[in-house]
């Protein structure tokens, strides 16, 4: 074989092996599930849920949902669970009286009550675009983000029951 073949052909071989490389680095992609709400179909009178979207990244999973109309009064709750449903986060975001946003999260095993976690999270409530979000960080959670379960429920602050519930969605990473 002559030098200037093989030359060509250790750099091919040099340039695939740097594409699979590169190609193994690629982190897990986002994942979003879209999930529309049947209007005027909350159990009590308070708040219906429109529309949620659940986003599941490598490093966060993501809840937004938008409402019929958004007081404040009321209070977004979240769920967040692993895929054999052994471990699950529970969350409430509410807006205050001086209209900064609190945001905070518990969690539950199978066996035993339920902890707070010690965890910043990123909350926006919008008023004007009737969405209420919140972003919980991949280090807030004790179980792997490949698959998770995740709903939203909606009530006013202090209610026994719920007011409207979204439908709960499996959330895969890409």
């Amino acid at each position: 074989m002559k030098r200037a073949t093989r030359d060509v052909l250790n750099c091919k071989t040099a340039a695939s092996v740097a594409s699979l490389a590169a190609m193994a680095a690629v982190p897990a992609s986002a994942a979003t599930k879209n999930v529309s709400d049947p209007e005027g179909d909350q159990f009590t009178v308070g708040y219906d849920v429109r529309s949620v979207r659940y986003t599941n990244e490598p490093d966060a999973v993501t809840s937004a949902v938008w409402l019929a109309r958004l007081r404040t009064d009321a209070r977004v709750d979240f769920q967040v669970a692993s895929r054999d449903g052994n471990s699950e986060i529970y969350g409430a975001v509410v807006q205050r009286r001086d209209g900064r946003t609190r945001a905070q999260l518990w969690h539950y095993a199978v066996e035993g009550p339920g902890q707070k976690v010690d965890c910043d999270l990123s909350a926006r409530w919008s008023a004007g675009k009737r969405r209420v979000a919140v972003e919980v960080p991949a280090s807030c959670l004790d179980f792997e983000l490949a698959q998770v379960n995740m709903s939203t429920y909606v009530s006013k602050k202090g209610a026994k029951t719920w007011s409207d519930v979204s439908a709960s969605r499996l959330v895969s990473q890409g």
